[in-house]
């Protein structure tokens, strides 16, 4: 197996991999600010 193609598929599996962790991310990003969001309007600051 030459280099280059070894080195292909790893470049594709950690892109697959950043692909998934940066949807988690996000996911997690946006839960946080919408839970932000509902503490505001409460107007409680208290974690």
């Amino acid at each position: 197996m030459p280099v280059m193609q070894v080195w292909g598929q790893a470049k594709v599996r950690v892109k697959r991999m950043m692909i998934r962790m940066g949807r988690r991310i996000k996911r997690n990003v946006a839960y946080f600010q919408k839970w932000q969001q509902i503490s505001l309007e409460r107007g409680s600051f208290n974690i």
